[in-house]
């Protein structure tokens, strides 16, 4: 299958961005504020690092010099803000077989001391990002890379329709790389840092540096969120983002916006309980649930309903929906009656799966081990008690671990909040000690599943991983099922239960209203 895409420009991960000083420009630099009055944009913009760690893409350790990398660097592709690529550096991008994608270098591509981009860059570029803290999930699936006359090709480890989705590494001029703090090799990015004046300057060889009209941005040292947010309250910074992991939203009085994220909040659901053993009982856990109730209340409405197990916004599954994002309590008894009668091996053999709207065949063993606890069956099933393990320490997940608790308590399930420390926690899913839990995975843009359905996986704890979604997920990825497809299998067997996609938060003055963040691109036009 062939797949060619066209050029545009974005880009990666978080940031901290902050302005030094405030001085009244030409009247062009003016925005209106909503009250009328004309709002002075800042005439140099400075931006937040960490001078003690190094502004090397691949071995940054600090968030703040992590988010410089689009900046200075470009990928091949970049991520927009459905997760889709946009070719950069690549004129093309063609995926020649479920295995293989060929990328063509731009003809054009280059560096910014006017060297050209070469195959041999982009190689080693990659071998440096696969075993980076930083890139390495994304390219997990991506086994090697090698380059001849321009056209570099990667080789995936498993089948992947959108496997080009991942290839927004930063490519870095092989012979310039450094580790050394406040240090930075060669990109092709529209920034060019000035280790010297702790500036970046732009860069005339790429295009938006070009004609970029902030020039010169100057760069402050700070070392954390809440410094940040400080400077930012008392008007020394004029830009911020926060990915609001900690659970903390900071208040702000500058005007802030919501930043679409591939952060799944999720409930996982051990399947080797008896009781949790149905699809109709995990289909039953899922419909207690009201999506949006718990994106409003437990993370101040910075957070979209799960309505398939992908992000709602993600191109390949747009107009899809497998669940609701309400309520649907008033399904909960059905689906646990549809459980009640758990067929055993040689009836489900017998049953025309194509035409069963509720999948509730189970292994032999399975049947057996819920004909012994007795928990088959609406009532009975209600009457079990179950833990809903977490990790404390998060202020938003403590909020939605309240609310989601009484929600599957007000349809009649019996379920107890277990907090626990962050190892405690994954010591106890590593043992399957647990009934349900609450995990929070940042997915890949090609929002890669396999860390639920493969064994091992990181999310994969409780779930069935020779069910039918995880088969279902496997040919979706071989080619041979629809995304639709597989979000209807998904559906039926329920082997988790997407709750929501985590927002972040940009926040800044209000004539920087031509920065436009989104996941991978936080400081989208910002040349202007």
């Amino acid at each position: 299958m062939k797949r060619i895409l066209s050029l545009l420009s974005c880009l990666l991960l978080t940031l901290a961005f902050v302005g030094c000083r405030a001085v009244t420009p030409s009247g062009s630099d003016t925005t209106p504020t909503d009250n009328g009055d004309a709002v002075t944009a800042p005439e140099t913009l400075c931006l937040a690092y960490n001078r003690e760690d190094t502004l090397d893409p691949f071995s940054a350790a600090t968030q703040l010099n992590v988010c410089l990398s689009p900046l200075l660097y470009e990928p091949l592709l970049r991520p927009g803000a459905d997760f889709s690529p946009t070719l950069v550096l690549a004129q093309s991008a063609e995926q020649t077989d479920s295995t293989r994608i060929a990328v063509t270098l731009r003809a054009d591509a280059v560096f910014s001391d006017g060297s050209a981009v070469t195959g041999d860059d982009v190689v080693y570029s990659f071998n440096k990002a696969k075993a980076s803290e930083n890139y390495r999930v994304a390219l997990s699936n991506v086994q090697a890379a090698s380059a001849k006359r321009g056209v570099i090709t990667f080789t995936l480890s498993s089948a992947d329709p959108n496997g080009s989705y991942n290839l927004y590494f930063p490519i870095i001029k092989r012979s310039t790389d450094t580790g050394a703090a406040a240090t930075a090799a060669v990109g092709s990015g529209a920034y060019i840092f000035q280790a010297d004046r702790q500036t970046l300057t732009a860069n005339p060889k790429n295009a938006a540096g070009a004609t970029a009209q902030n020039k010169e941005i100057k760069l402050l040292s700070l070392v954390s969120k809440d410094a940040v947010l400080q400077n930012l309250e008392n008007g020394s910074i004029h830009y911020m983002f926060n990915d609001l992991s900690d659970g903390n939203i900071p208040r702000t009085s500058a005007k802030d916006t919501a930043v679409d994220l591939p952060q799944l909040v999720y409930l996982g659901v051990n399947s080797g309980r008896a009781a949790l053993a149905a699809p109709a009982v995990r289909q039953a856990l899922s419909a207690a649930v009201d999506r949006t109730a718990l994106a409003a209340s437990s993370y101040a409405g910075r957070a979209l309903p799960a309505t398939t197990p992908f992000h709602p916004k993600w191109r390949p599954a747009a107009g899809l929906s497998a669940f609701s994002a309400g309520s649907e309590a008033g399904k909960v008894n059905e689906l646990l009656q549809t459980a009640q009668s758990v067929p055993t091996t040689a009836e489900t053999a017998a049953t025309d799966t194509a035409t069963t709207t509720v999948t509730t065949a189970t292994t032999t063993a399975e049947t057996a081990a819920t004909d012994a606890t007795g928990v088959a069956g609406a009532a009975s099933v209600k009457e079990v008690p179950l833990t809903l393990l977490y990790a404390s320490g998060n202020r938003c997940r403590e909020a939605l671990v309240k609310v989601l608790v009484q929600q599957l308590n007000q349809a009649g399930f019996q379920v107890t909040a277990q907090p626990a420390a962050y190892d405690d926690y994954k010591a106890q899913l590593a043992a399957g000690n647990f009934d349900l839990y609450i995990g929070e995975m940042r997915l890949t843009p090609s929002m890669n599943l396999f860390v639920f359905f493969r064994a091992g996986g990181a999310g994969a704890y409780g779930v069935n991983t020779a069910g039918e979604a995880a088969q279902s997920y496997a040919a979706y990825r071989a080619g041979e099922k629809t995304a639709a497809e597989f979000v209807a299998d998904f559906s039926r067997d329920m082997p988790y239960v997407p709750l929501c996609y985590r927002q972040g938060m940009a926040a800044g003055h209000a004539a920087l209203t031509y920065i436009t963040p989104s996941a991978y691109s936080v400081y989208d036009g910002i040349t202007h």
